[in-house]
């Protein structure tokens, strides 16, 4: 049909699999009925049309990135496991400063709001495991015209082994512990302390690690103080 020739027409021209993005969102187009998807359409045809001099070729990028900060603010709290308000996105960016020719690290990625504007680094890789915030981050990347990687799988068992990274940033989920099947006790293991000890060992020698993460970090107990420990040593 259709949407299959167009989804078929885009992966080749993006070089990307818009049929899992498009297999992401697939139940919440279902449930919109025909009068409002005729009505989504008319509305961006009718800006294309009648404003042109706003409809650039950043315009939907743009109108995606408001659409996710919104998303942000009135999903509240909540709203943090894959999304962060753009005040964050901003701070950070202009943190970081230049990044001409670094390898950049983007684990545990969400919506892929640090990397979707970079397109000068000489590699940048970066993960999400829930489906649908992938879709999201990926729809933001093609519409910013990023050259990040950005794959579908969990960072926990997906990180990447035996490779430096002069950058690695990422705002993970909060105090979530998962069972480290790796190791003979099973115990488990948060991922504060996860993201930390990995981004350490994963470092080049003149690398950083930005890494958002809850303030009890500074003073938890157990893996959290063998970590600041590590840290300081």
């Amino acid at each position: 049909n259709e949407i299959n020739k167009i989804i078929q027409n885009l992966s080749e021209e993006k070089k990307c699999s818009f049929q899992k993005i498009y297999d992401a969102f697939l139940l919440d187009i279902e449930r919109l009925d025909y009068k409002r998807i005729i009505a989504i359409l008319y509305f961006f045809k009718s800006i294309e049309h009648n404003h042109t001099d706003i409809f650039t070729e950043n315009f939907l990028a743009n109108v995606f990135e408001e659409c996710k900060n919104y998303n942000y603010i009135f999903s509240g709290h909540k709203g943090h496991q894959h999304s962060q308000p753009l005040t964050l996105t901003l701070f950070i960016e202009s943190y970081i400063g230049s990044i001409d020719n670094l390898q950049v690290y983007n684990p545990f990625a969400g919506y892929a709001s640090f990397i979707n504007k970079i397109d000068n680094s000489n590699t940048i890789y970066a993960q999400e495991l829930t489906t649908k915030a992938w879709a999201v981050g990926q729809l933001s990347l093609l519409l910013n015209k990023s050259l990040a990687t950005f794959n579908c799988e969990d960072s926990i068992y997906k990180w990447p082994k035996n490779k430096k990274f002069d950058l690695i940033i990422s705002y993970p989920p909060f105090n979530m512990v998962y069972r480290n099947k790796f190791l003979n006790n099973n115990r488990n293991i948060n991922i504060e302390s996860f993201i930390i000890n990995k981004s350490i060992d994963s470092l080049s020698k003149k690398g950083k690690a930005i890494l958002i993460l809850p303030l009890n970090t500074l003073y938890k107990g157990g893996e959290n103080q063998r970590v600041r420990q590590r840290l300081v040593n």
